[in-house]
């Protein structure tokens, strides 16, 4: 499909959307009210109206308040405020906004942020993936060769999709059993831009943008499939404003749909579940039945439903857990806690992110998590991969997750000293 542009550079749009809300902004505080974070920040008592009021006065007149910097670099990027604007201003797009104005006006990011922007190293998901697997054992490419072929189906695996190795070998084993043509691409050293976005660097978004849709044209698809929602919201909703994209766009779980009679089922599984559903598909794209749909189709599989579902689902901190830890972990363990008074087994994730953030509080609690490709590969009589990073997390001391994992992150051609400080700050 061909999508007319409406703005020349992520800049511009970003520019247009200050002075949109700076003239149609009412100050009525509602999308403050709607923050799924903002109940677990120390400015949880100060008026919505009056925070809205110093956002408003530092768009105008660059006056820094610590509560517009805490507010934008807080933002779970969860979309709970997009619907709730009088105006209908893109309310998440002003905490992107603001970082760019907070950088501009020469102050730092949170320092988590340092260690997710895809060009430094170390880097949180290369080291967790280094942590599990060795290079030999990748089934993706980094980058589009030369003279790249024609491919029906390019999958684009996303960043935090690395973490958690064995859920992605499970979707490509699924994808090789369907007879599907295709090629896989990871993120990492490509990136939609939304870890750009979180550190205000605009431009470093766009160029990373453009690098992107580069490397999946090189290999003319018809179809793009994508793993991670925040990577389906990007090119469904937000890159249309500024290229054109001449192939279809589908998240993996519409795209299965798509395909449901070339799934076939052999072993049911008899698991009562949950669905966490995925922020940027429960809100902005609006399509949260695909993934019922499939959760459904597989055998064995009774499925409940939260309280929070859908387009009230809860956030499990998403991009918080870089900028604000411990405020993170408190709206995790609100979402872990109301999965576990369901009585549900098992957790399903259709966010790589979610997996990595959740499972974190894992320990604590009887039911399991996984995504769901797990469950249909294993449904449809496939391998079933080792969960290293649970299995990390279950271990007594740092001293063990080093010598287990020593084989693989070696292989990575990565030192003990190098990442023990690292190694020691995700699991501790």
């Amino acid at each position: 499909m061909s999508i007319q542009k409406r703005f020349d550079s992520f800049e511009e749009y970003y520019d247009n959307l200050a002075l949109n809300i700076i003239e149609n902004c009412v100050e009525c505080g509602e999308c403050i009210r709607a923050c799924q974070v903002f109940p677990f920040t120390p400015i949880k008592d100060e008026p919505p109206e009056d925070i809205i009021d110093k956002i408003i006065d530092f768009l105008k007149n660059s006056k820094f308040y610590d509560e517009v910097y805490l507010k934008a670099f807080s933002c779970a990027g969860c979309e709970s405020c997009i619907d709730v604007c009088p105006q209908e201003l893109d309310s998440l797009g002003l905490h992107e906004l603001l970082k760019i104005r907070l950088i501009k006006i020469g102050k730092s990011v949170p320092e988590g942020v340092n260690f997710v922007l895809p060009k430094n190293m170390p880097n949180l998901i290369k080291v967790i993936s280094a942590l599990q697997m060795k290079p030999s054992g990748a089934r993706w490419i980094t980058k589009a060769p030369f003279n790249a072929p024609h491919v029906e189906n390019v999958v684009f695996l996303g960043c935090s999709s690395l973490a958690v190795p064995d859920k992605i070998f499970a979707f490509l084993d699924i994808l090789e059993r369907m007879d599907i043509e295709f090629i896989a691409l990871s993120g990492g050293e490509l990136c939609c831009g939304v870890m750009e976005l979180l550190a205000g660097q605009v431009n470093k978004a766009e160029e990373s943008a453009k690098e992107l849709i580069s490397n999946i044209q090189a290999f003319s698809p018809k179809r793009l499939i994508l793993y991670c929602p925040t990577c389906y919201k990007m090119f469904s909703r937000f890159y249309p404003m500024f290229f054109p994209l001449d192939f279809e766009v589908e998240f993996y779980p519409q795209f299965l749909n798509k395909n449901i009679e070339k799934l076939v089922f052999s072993r049911p599984l008899n698991k009562k579940v949950v669905i966490n559903d995925p922020c940027p598909l429960a809100r902005s794209c609006a399509d949260t039945e695909s993934i019922r749909r499939l959760v459904n189709s597989i055998p064995g599989i009774e499925l409940i439903e939260m309280p929070h579902n859908r387009k009230d689902t809860l956030c499990c901190g998403a991009l918080t857990h870089i900028t604000y830890p411990d405020l993170a972990k408190e709206i995790a363990k609100r979402l872990m806690d109301e999965v576990n008074a369901t009585g549900a087994e098992m957790l399903i994730n259709f966010c790589s992110f979610c997996s990595i953030a959740l499972g974190t509080l894992q320990r604590y609690y009887s039911f399991s998590i996984t995504e769901p490709v797990v469950l249909i590969n294993t449904a449809m009589g496939g391998k079933e991969y080792e969960d290293k990073l649970k299995k990390y997390r279950e271990c007594k001391n740092i001293e063990e997750i080093i010598n287990l994992s020593r084989p693989y992150f070696e292989a990575n051609g990565l030192k003990e000293e190098d990442i023990r400080d690292f190694i020691n700050a995700i699991f501790s």
